[in-house]
């Protein structure tokens, strides 16, 4: 009895071993491609690392000189506020979420497959814990620096919590807590929570619901207020420029595109599609009543996140609502595995090849994101970090981007995002569309001489700015959305100085990232003899 009691633990103890296994060769990859640096697969962890820096100061918002929202989580950045300086803080926090998430999903498979045959549970559950790793991303996400690793423990938080209830009528603590935090760090959570609450007023729990559907409205309302207190809109401005539902102010026409952007476009939302549909056939033609209601309310949470949600961007908007689930379908259809395994000579192999199989297409995608993940990392150590690099040692003074993240980490200096994350004023005038000058005018206002951007990303690039060169990707282009940076000089009487940093600058680059100096026809003999001055990049 004691021995199979220790069983139920090592099929958790197999996945963290798998996990940390697996997070450490990615790390020790990633060292290795960008010469020591440890850098994370986006640049949009280093805007929450930038915002971090300055609520540490009592601040909100990238630049101190003026109030900014460019954070789509509303907790995230304060969580890491502590270790803003360090940057490995968010990954250290993300492994911690990602370890937490596979020891609830021990709870969840020991809760709904207690086979009695130990060694069978050992086999069953370890396959299934190790394939629910790579299935939803949990390694992936703890490299991204966001917070997704977050997102994906409390939701599956508040699938255990549901499962208890189904299972035993109890109402945990920690699953109100849950369902209240969630929404607090990524605002499409509330699809779970929505759901969460669904079910525990169709199981008639009035008190939990009454304490927690207040809970959630009051702080989010109290979050907008805070923005609005600041002069921002009520909701963050990368919620409204990544958005198409917000920032057509909930138009059915972009609840439409969103659909139709996910069941044919998305591989993983046609994937997700596809294991809707045992659900739907489990709701209509299940008996037992408190199993069909979880099934309806997860369907429903399905259904908001396929309307209003996204879906990949290296593979993190669709995790939060796929664990969720998969924590909810392992529950509903344990009992018929079980049935199978005690009936069939040979049902517990034809359920693991089952499993094994649907496992393996469902995570297909999110393997090979791992495989290019080191790549993923050195894109950005090639491309915004070089540029962070710049701005800061060589330049030192205001910059424009169009790719807010890295740039204005640690940069004390002024960033004008021009696609307006991080600056409410350049989204309103980017999306306007009323001043085609509007680029010029607000360089202009904040002192701006160096402007790096991808090109063709704006129509309204003022002809009198003149063009330094281009900053290469050295490697092949995994999470960098241009595989070249353009440098720009927004008046004549920058261009010398800007030149003498930029030749400076070239011969610090890593091995196979190259500047790429602009002819100038005014200036063709200079920027020539710099560019065939330089010597082989190190």
């Amino acid at each position: 009895m004691a021995l199979r009691e220790q069983y139920k633990y090592i099929p958790a103890a197999i996945g963290t071993l798998t996990l940390v296994s697996v997070v450490a060769l990615e790390y020790l990859f990633i060292l290795q491609l960008n010469h020591g640096v440890f850098v994370y697969t986006l640049d949009d962890p280093y805007i929450h690392l930038a915002l971090a820096e300055n609520i540490r100061l009592g601040h909100y918002g990238i630049n101190l000189e003026e109030a900014s929202a460019p954070s789509s989580s509303i907790l995230w950045p304060f969580l890491i506020a502590p270790f803003a300086g360090f940057e490995p803080g968010p990954l250290l926090l993300n492994l911690l979420a990602a370890l937490a998430s596979v020891v609830v999903l021990g709870a969840v498979l020991n809760l709904s497959l207690p086979l009695a045959e130990a060694r069978q549970r050992l086999l069953l559950h370890s396959v299934l814990a190790v394939l629910f790793i790579f299935a939803t991303n949990l390694i992936g996400l703890v490299f991204t620096g966001m917070e997704h690793s977050l997102q994906v423990l409390l939701v599956m938080l508040i699938g255990y919590g549901l499962l208890r209830e189904a299972d035993s009528g109890e109402v945990k603590p920690w699953l109100l807590l849950a369902l209240i935090a969630a929404p607090l760090v990524r605002y499409e959570c509330l699809s779970v929570s929505l759901a969460g609450l669904g079910f525990l007023l169709l199981r008639r729990h009035w008190r939990a619901v009454l304490t927690v559907a207040p809970a959630i409205g009051l702080l989010l309302v109290a979050f907008s207020l805070f923005l609005l207190s600041l002069g921002l809109d009520p909701y963050p401005t990368s919620v409204a420029a990544k958005s198409s539902v917000v920032h057509s102010g909930g138009a059915l026409g972009s609840v439409f595109w969103n659909l139709k952007t996910a069941l044919f476009d998305e591989r993983q939302g046609i994937v997700m599609a596809a294991a809707t549909l045992p659900l739907l056939g489990y709701y209509l033609l299940a008996q037992d009543p408190v199993r069909r209601q979880l099934a309806l309310v997860t369907l429903l949470a399905v259904a908001l996140h396929y309307a209003v949600g996204r879906f990949n961007w290296y593979n993190r908007y669709e995790i939060y609502i796929w664990a969720f689930m998969l924590v909810v379908s392992i529950y509903l259809f344990a009992p018929g595995v079980q049935r199978i395994i005690r009936s069939q000579p040979r049902g517990l192999a034809a359920t693991l090849v089952l499993v094994v199989a649907l496992g393996l297409y469902a995570s297909a995608g999110y393997v090979y994101g791992l495989y290019i993940l080191p790549l993923a990392s050195n894109n950005i150590y090639e491309q915004q970090y070089q540029m962070h690099k710049f701005a800061t040692d060589f330049h030192a003074g205001p910059v424009a981007v169009n790719d807010l993240g890295y740039v204005a980490y640690k940069n004390d200096h002024y960033v004008l995002d021009l696609w307006g994350l991080g600056s409410k004023q350049a989204f309103e005038r980017r999306t306007g569309g009323e001043d085609p000058g509007w680029m010029q005018a607000i360089t202009r206002e904040h002192g701006v001489d160096l402007v790096m951007i991808y090109e063709g990303w704006f129509e309204e690039v003022p002809a009198t700015w003149i063009k330094l060169g281009e900053l290469a990707l050295g490697k092949r282009d995994i999470t960098a959305a241009r595989t070249r940076v353009a440098f720009l000089a927004t008046r004549p009487q920058a261009v010398p100085s800007l030149h003498k940093q930029l030749q400076q600058f070239a011969r610090s680059l890593p091995q196979g990232v190259r500047f790429h100096f602009q002819t100038h026809p005014q200036d063709s003999s200079v920027a020539a003899r710099m560019e065939s001055s330089l010597p082989s990049p190190k």
